[in-house]
């Protein structure tokens, strides 16, 4: 009987311990997934050995032994108690976020979600005590039960417009709320105790516009003191160039199209003042210079994802320079730029969409070099680069990455791809002195407009220095030899030019 009990007992713990540990398929770049549908191609992010920590950024696609998956979903406890996870950024392809994905992740201070989200599971950021904000988009129909309890950092909420059914204890103990702001025009059903121990009183809740009456007799809803009707998605121009609110919780814009389009060099700002309220801007949205007339745009670091069609047709569009910070490029973003010379992808970029790049660059072979700091190749969609240019286009890439480019979809298409020390040129970025004015004339780098005295720099694209020296007049020529981009430091300003 003792060895029959013994037995029971072994199977019972080797039970216990096999539903404690999340099995996965593959890991990539660090994330673990499981396949979900062989037929959709479609994966899920898991938990795996090494746990996750830091910042996270999921990507839309991912590739396992020769195929391509789109990542659809956050698997249960696929983050549980990973308290070393500081940020996480989910792509627009994800639909769901499942049971305690992100429980206590007790130093997660910033999520961000993709579009396409629609459902978040019951306990899915339980006690993220350090989540300061969280902006639930559009297309999510349901939080569930505990979603977001003991989020006791949580100052601003934002919930989307087909947001239907808030479950029990959603936010419960969410007591820093001061904020929400709730677009949907029929307020969602609350379940019981779902705002339990939010300060109503103290806690502002913004509804669209002739929906005040409704709040105020909805369960729940009825208990805030301050209901205050807004424009969720209000637009305007400032200096220029368009914006619309993209969140109102975490205060993003996004850049929009302009009537008759845009013109000349374009400088958009890291962040904006809009009606007394600063909003950070990150994202270039779908068609927002489609057809314009731009000689050049500077795109800061605070800008995530460039989208689809964002570019389309800039006849005039000569170079680009996406910053670290994007992750994402959209299908047909720089799509038919006939005048393309160069192309900077920064470090942080993970998927390039669908044509991309396609039929840009090639007016006379006119794309000459690509320069992708990522060590990592991002994932090219379908025909993202046009294929004639790319047996002349030079490709630019980290020391010690040559082998993986070349045997990575599309990468492996160009030709020439040379390593390169990016460090010389690490910190590419847009003028920090107004008045300074680089350019290339004649076989020479003219510098103007900087103070005497000012050290100035010129790196190869390579890193390599060619010039060093002081500005000794209002304007400085540096003899450099033709077809190539130069980078010009001059003081605390960094230049791009090509000769």
């Amino acid at each position: 009987m003792r060895k029959n009990y013994t037995k029971i007992l072994m199977v019972a713990v080797v039970l216990f311990t096999g539903v404690s540990t999340e099995a996965y398929a593959f890991n990539a770049e660090g994330i673990y997934y499981n396949i979900t549908s062989e037929a959709d191609t479609t994966v899920e992010v898991t938990s795996g050995s090494k746990g996750y920590a830091g910042d996270i950024t999921i990507p839309v696609k991912v590739s396992y032994n020769g195929k391509v998956y789109t990542v659809a979903s956050i698997g249960r406890k696929a983050f549980y108690y990973c308290r070393s996870l500081t940020s996480v950024n989910i792509p627009d392809s994800l639909t769901s976020i499942g049971e305690e994905a992100f429980y206590s992740c007790s130093n997660l201070e910033s999520v961000i979600l993709g579009d396409t989200l629609l459902t978040i599971e019951r306990k899915a950021f339980y006690y993220c005590s350090k989540l300061a904000t969280i902006d639930i988009p559009d297309k999510v129909t349901s939080i569930g039960n505990s979603a977001f309890s003991g989020c006791s950092s949580l100052t601003r909420l934002g919930l989307g417009k087909s947001l239907s059914v808030i479950d029990s204890y959603a936010f419960y103990a969410c007591s820093g709320l001061t904020e929400i702001y709730c677009a949907a025009s029929v307020p969602p059903s609350c379940r019981s105790y779902c705002f339990l121990n939010v300060d109503k009183s103290a806690c502002t809740l913004y509804v669209p516009e002739g929906t005040a009456d409704d709040y105020k007799k909805a369960n729940e809803w009825k208990d805030f003191y301050n209901i205050v009707e807004t424009d969720f998605h209000k637009e305007g121009i400032v200096d220029g160039i368009n914006y619309k609110i993209t969140s109102l919780a975490n205060r993003t814009v996004g850049v929009i199209a302009k009537e008759n389009g845009y013109s000349g060099d374009i400088k958009i700002p890291s962040s904006i003042e809009f009606e007394g309220t600063i909003y950070a801007v990150t994202s270039i949205e779908a068609n927002a210079f489609a057809n314009s007339w731009v000689n050049s745009v500077d795109i800061p670091e605070s800008v995530t994802i460039i989208k689809e069609n964002a570019f389309y047709g800039c006849s005039w569009l000569k170079n680009i320079k996406i910053p670290d910070s994007v992750t994402e490029i959209g299908n047909s973003a720089f799509y038919a730029c006939p005048g393309l010379e160069y192309v900077i992808l920064g470090r942080g970029l993970k998927t390039i969409g669908t044509e991309a790049f396609l039929n840009s660059g090639y007016v006379y072979s006119s794309l000459t070099e690509v320069f992708c700091y990522a060590t990592t190749p991002p994932l090219c969609m379908s025909r993202a680069f046009h294929g004639d240019y790319m047996s002349q286009c030079t490709l630019y890439v980290p020391e010690g990455t040559t082998d993986i480019y070349k045997a990575a979809n599309v990468w492996k298409e160009f030709y020439n791809i040379v390593e390169t020390d990016f460090s010389g040129i690490e910190d590419i970025a847009a003028d920090a002195a107004a008045d300074v004015r680089v350019y290339a004339a004649a076989g020479r780098i003219v510098v103007e407009n900087a103070a005497a005295g000012t050290p100035i720099a010129v790196y190869t694209a390579d890193g390599m220095l060619i010039y060093s020296g002081v500005v000794s007049d209002t304007s400085t020529e540096i003899p450099a030899p033709a077809g190539k981009l130069y980078i010009v430091k001059c003081g605390s300003g960094v230049f791009k030019t090509v000769m």
